[in-house]
């Protein structure tokens, strides 16, 4: 990804196909494995050098990050992929035809990128640096009045003001190419081009551009969706039945069964998926939300609200394994307003996109006996 060029200087010259011939269709299956290994096998290494590092950027803080950084990783993740994918095969095109170093500094692709993740840096690429400027700062602006009352709508419609101005940006990088450079144009005075001629049979270029713009679009505007229903609570239904065990819960759409003592009561309060409760308090919630991001970040954030509503509450964290699976969770324990010494158990784990709590609360050791035998008979 070198500096721009001018292309309104550029000198137009005939095409040198590569002897060497590189698949697309392979270009893009390697892509598919890993971003980056299309273009080693292509033969860009500055291409395949930077998405190989972005995307092991963006796996790491997928990983190890937290809170809105780690939303924002998600969806490098996915553009990355997407781009490696839809370059790759384009490129392994235009090596074919000899036309690589026509775009060095002016590639479409990379500036509709560019302006996917940064909201104006693809105009930058193309040397428009006032307008990336003005872009930045006016996208920025709007998705940030859009989202003062984040909604579905809201979110997609500000991930699509992202899309457009990429959009925008592959046009006016490729109006400028065609402009200096004509014979990169698919034909030649109704006859194929000289990349189509380069390239005789395989994925047609406008089957693959229609199914990489679907991909793309669907996966921006899916992220903006579910970036909006991110906290919020799975609001099914269960089914509450006496047992042979007990009081047995079951949530069929969720695949949630736990059974707690007959004597327990039931309760759903609002943005859960069920309460069970015994005497003196003690009990089991279990809440699930949407979310993309990490599951730290919202242990954190359930700490933090423990705090503030108990100053003296004493925090550690600890591991928990529910059903066999492995989970992240921590205890508090702090005093009510009986001066009643509670203990509580967050244990959250992630289920795809959705994060699952279960939240125990008890103020004894014969409670706590209670409650570990239910948690023996959960099943996710």
């Amino acid at each position: 990804m070198s500096s721009p060029i001018s292309l309104e200087t550029a000198i137009p010259s005939e095409l040198d196909p590569s002897a060497e011939h590189r698949s697309p269709a392979v270009a893009l299956l390697l892509s598919i494995l890993f971003p980056g290994l299309g273009h080693l096998y292509i033969g860009l290494w500055q291409h395949a050098k930077w998405l190989i590092v972005c995307q092991g950027i963006a796996l790491a803080v997928v990983t190890y990050g937290s809170g809105t950084l780690h939303g924002q990783a998600i969806l490098m993740v996915l553009v990355v992929y997407w781009f490696a994918m839809a370059d790759a095969y384009f490129s392994a095109r235009e090596w074919n035809a000899g036309a690589t170093s026509l775009l060095t500094g002016a590639n479409p692709r990379i500036a509709a990128m560019l302006n996917l993740l940064t909201k104006g840096f693809g105009y930058f690429y193309l040397g428009d640096r006032t307008k990336g400027i003005l872009c930045f700062f006016a996208v920025s602006a709007v998705q940030v009045v859009l989202l003062l009352r984040t909604n579905v709508w809201t979110s997609i419609l500000a991930i699509t003001l992202q899309i457009a101005i990429a959009a925008d940006a592959y046009r006016v990088a490729r109006e400028r190419l065609l402009a200096s450079y004509p014979e990169l144009d698919q034909t030649d005075h109704g006859q194929p081009g000289a990349i189509e001629r380069a390239n005789p049979g395989g994925l047609l270029p406008a089957a693959a551009s229609a199914i990489f713009l679907i991909l793309g679009i669907s996966t921006v505007v899916g992220f903006g969706a579910l970036r909006a229903l991110s906290g919020h609570s799975v609001n099914a239904k269960g089914i509450l039945e006496q047992g042979p065990f007990g009081l047995l819960y079951r949530n069929p759409t969720e695949h949630i069964e736990l059974t707690a003592p007959a004597s327990w009561e039931y309760s759903r309060p609002k943005d859960t998926l069920v309460q069970l409760s015994g005497e003196e308090g003690c009990s089991i919630i279990v809440i699930e939300q949407f979310a993309i991001y990490a599951v730290a970040s919202t242990i954190d954030a359930n700490k933090a609200q423990v705090r503030e509503t108990h100053s003296d509450a004493e925090i550690t964290s600890s591991h928990a394994i529910l059903n066999g699976h492995s989970a992240q969770s921590f205890e508090a324990s702090f005093t009510n307003r009986a001066r009643l010494l509670i203990h509580q158990r967050y244990i959250v784990r992630r289920r795809s996109l959705k994060v699952l709590f279960f939240i125990e609360t008890w103020s004894s050791p014969e409670e706590r006996q209670i409650i570990d035998g239910i948690e023996k008979t959960v099943r996710i």
